[in-house]
């Protein structure tokens, strides 16, 4: 890990696609980056769940 990283990185596993590598015009060249919610959720408050809206708040919506 980098030096600059090593403040705000989290440790996490990779999951590719199974037909990755290909060719480079191949469409499996996708992964995700599974993180341990513990230690991203200390490092990060975006992981927590947003609050739900006060109740009646959309009642007032447009509606096209």
């Amino acid at each position: 890990m980098l030096a600059q990283a090593a403040p705000v990185a989290v440790p996490g596993t990779v999951h590719t696609h199974p037909d990755h590598p290909g060719p480079a015009s191949g469409t499996h060249h996708i992964a995700a980056i599974q993180l341990p919610t513990p230690e991203a959720r200390a490092r990060w408050d975006f992981t927590r769940p947003p609050s739900p809206p006060p109740a009646g708040s959309a009642d007032s919506a447009r509606r096209d």
